[in-house]
């Protein structure tokens, strides 16, 4: 009975490891395809299942129309991956009772403000980790990228309300720029420091760096966004790549992510881990719940639960936990804590869902075995979901052009539309007079012109660099012949932006 006990057992495994072995069979055309349909130049892909890296590979070119190949170990920016390293970092510090994550965060920062005093005493660390501040997103201060991580902590005090505080899921990159102060604060060094020598060294992630900037001899990932109908690449101007982010400037590989994907998943008992499995299973749970109160008719990856862990984002698939995180530049980092399986998805390409798509794909062939077809079947959903910012901001801007038809001519010469204007939040803005056109100038962004579009309101097309979709229209007041303040009204975004005042002459 031992003899046939013993042989069944080898026979199950020798079957485990053909699955392993067999289950991405077909996932390189796959993939190459998938590329051409959903218009994507490069991508690095891990996968990993039950503790062994089942895969991790490049796939296409670093740049659109060049020679370099994507491999294993080429760099791209993880975006808001970051927030789940910033997040492992706070764990790290709360399992040595530095802090904790219901502590007010004004315990460790005493001169942090908030718009209210209720906020200013009572907000916590967990509170900022997992979007429940209530507090709007104010985007447009670090894309000046003349901003430091102090200088944005200092502007929070700014921020207006959109909810009260824990009411509801507020996505907020700010609040990771103060996690990254908190982090300096508890620890004694940058956020920076401690995540390179307590996250990124103890795991050999050698080829991963918190900073934007690269590397003498790299040849950097070029991120692609769909302009004016046609696939170009967005170049970061060196202003942009000066500061780091603890909402997301950390770029990684494939190779460097599998590593810290086996770390989310490893055995207490093992030294491939950076938290304990208590921690760990906290963090990888709801803390901020988000009603799913989207259609779901038609979608085959409907999920019935949907909410925010600590550094993750959780729902239900297939029954299964499924803890993960996307970043904007094209990224994904993807778990299943009880199914020790995992995969993320690197690309060179902005608003694309091939991360998310090939993510479900992934998980399902892992789920399924070597059964499972790498087919086209829910292609179609991909194209009928895709939120290219091209066609909306088109649609927006004819909106705008029927609003605003009746063109009529400023109530002041343009010169007197020139000075600098300032706000609390995002700083100073400046207009200037060149050859009788208008310029704008936000924070380090290159100058744009602004074209005349209605009485006292000028358009100007793309003024920041990290928002190729954005349109501003700004609308001048104009006060006893001169111009006293202007508004800016965002195509790409409903979040208002308040008056930028004419400052003081020198």
């Amino acid at each position: 009975m031992k003899r046939w006990s013993l042989l069944l057992m080898l026979v199950l495994l020798q079957c485990s490891f053909a699955s392993a072995a067999d289950v991405l069979d077909g996932f390189d055309s796959y993939v190459v395809e998938a590329m051409q349909e959903r218009g994507v130049p490069g991508t690095s892909i891990a996968i990993i299942h039950n503790g062994d890296v089942l895969l991790s590979r490049g796939y296409g070119v670093t740049r659109l129309g060049g020679n370099d190949e994507v491999t294993a170990t080429t760099r791209f920016p993880l975006a808001s991956i970051t927030k789940n390293f910033i997040a492992t970092a706070i764990a790290i510090l709360v399992e040595e009772e530095k802090l904790n994550w219901d502590d007010p965060v004004v315990q460790h920062l005493p001169e942090l403000r908030f718009c209210d005093d209720y906020r200013t005493q009572h907000t916590t660390i967990r509170d900022l980790v997992c979007h429940r501040t209530g507090l709007e997103r104010g985007d447009l201060l670090p894309s000046r990228d003349d901003v430091d991580q102090k200088q944005i902590v200092e502007r929070v005090r700014y921020l207006q309300p959109v909810s009260g505080l824990r009411e509801k899921f507020t996505y907020n990159n700010l609040m990771f720029y103060v996690l990254g102060e908190v982090i300096a604060r508890t620890s004694g060094t940058s956020w920076e420091e401690f995540v390179r020598s307590r996250l990124l060294t103890p795991l050999n992630m050698q080829s991963t760096s918190t900073t934007r900037r690269a590397e003498p001899g790299e040849s950097p990932t070029t991120i692609h966004q769909w302009i004016d109908e046609e696939l170009q690449p967005v170049e970061l101007p060196e202003a942009a790549t000066k500061y780091t982010s603890p909402a997301g400037s950390i770029r990684s590989t494939s190779d460097d992510m599998a590593k810290w994907m086996l770390a989310a998943m490893a055995p207490d008992e093992t030294n491939h881990r950076l938290l304990e499995f208590q921690t760990r299973r906290m963090m990888q749970t709801i803390h901020m719940s988000i009603p799913v109160t989207w259609n779901q008719e038609g979608n085959p990856y409907a999920a019935r639960f949907y909410g925010t862990g600590l550094g993750w984002e959780v729902m239900d698939y297939r029954g299964r936990k499924l803890c993960f995180h996307g970043g904007s530049t094209g990224t994904v980092c993807a778990i299943m804590p009880e199914e020790n399986m995992g995969v993320t998805i690197l690309t060179t390409r902005e608003w694309s869902q091939f991360p998310g798509m090939l993510m479900y794909d992934v998980l399902d062939a892992l789920i399924d075995g070597p059964n499972a077809k790498w087919d086209r079947e829910h292609w179609p959903f991909w194209k009928k979901v895709d939120t290219n910012p091209d066609g909306t901001r088109e649609k927006k801007l004819a909106e705008a052009r029927e609003e605003l038809d009746a063109e009529q001519p400023p109530e002041i010469p343009t010169a007197r539309f020139a000075g600098t204007y300032r706000c609390d939040l995002y700083g100073d803005l400046r207009i200037s007079l060149s050859d009788d056109q208008l310029m704008l100038t936000f924070g380090a962004n290159p100058p744009q012109p602004l074209a005349h579009w209605n009485r006292n309101t000028f358009y100007v097309r793309h003024p920041v660099r990290s928002f190729p979709h954005d349109d501003w229209f700004m609308e001048f007041q104009v006060v006893n012949d001169s111009s006293a303040s202007v508004r800016i009204r965002r195509l790409s975004s409903s979040e208002p932006i308040p008056p930028f005042q004419r400052a003081a002459q020198p």
